[in-house]
């Protein structure tokens, strides 16, 4: 899947990208599919 380290370096940015879109729920959903897809 993906490292511990990683996911903690890129999380903050999608958390970032989503308050400033307004919908948490499917940002977060397309970060986690992105991460888990090899991105």
């Amino acid at each position: 899947m993906i490292e511990e380290g990683e996911f903690s370096a890129v999380f903050p940015i999608y958390l970032a990208a989503a308050d400033v879109s307004g919908d948490n729920r499917s940002t977060l959903i397309g970060a986690l599919v992105i991460l888990q897809g090899g991105g």
